[in-house]
């Protein structure tokens, strides 16, 4: 038994000298740091756009599924941060249309609402490749 504890103590000094923190740090805090790394869906809509409320009533349906994901609904008409978020997101060419959705790596604009854009609102939360 001590030669058991006295192995997995050398290890730890070891680790701790490759690394510079105590390698159970780490674990202790990990669900802290996936806890501040929320997904953030960007929905700019317009509210009398029927597209628009079916997307985001499927989003909303979902979230309880995703809680690392958090929804952010902007009006369409907000140019001003449509352009920030496409910055940030790394897109140049879009159009001003509702909805626009940013989730992660991933911009959609749909002019209509079918089981395949759920499919792709999913794919995009879960980190899959989206065919485009």
């Amino acid at each position: 038994m001590f030669l058991k504890a006295l192995k997995i103590f050398l290890l730890s000094i070891f680790l701790f000298s490759l690394f510079g923190t105590p390698v159970f740090a780490d674990i202790e805090n990990a669900d802290e740091t996936l806890k501040d790394e929320k997904l953030i869906i960007h929905l700019f809509d317009d509210r009398l756009c029927p597209v628009c409320r079916d997307t985001k009533n499927f989003i909303e349906s979902i979230l309880d599924d995703y809680p690392e994901v958090e929804l952010k609904i902007y009006p369409i008409s907000d140019t001003q941060k449509l352009s920030e978020i496409a910055k940030e997101h790394g897109v140049e060419d879009y159009g001003i249309m509702a909805p626009t959705i940013f989730i992660g790596d991933n911009f959609f604009q749909f002019r209509d609402f079918t089981s395949r854009n759920e499919r792709m609102i999913i794919n995009a939360i879960e980190g899959k490749i989206i065919e485009k």
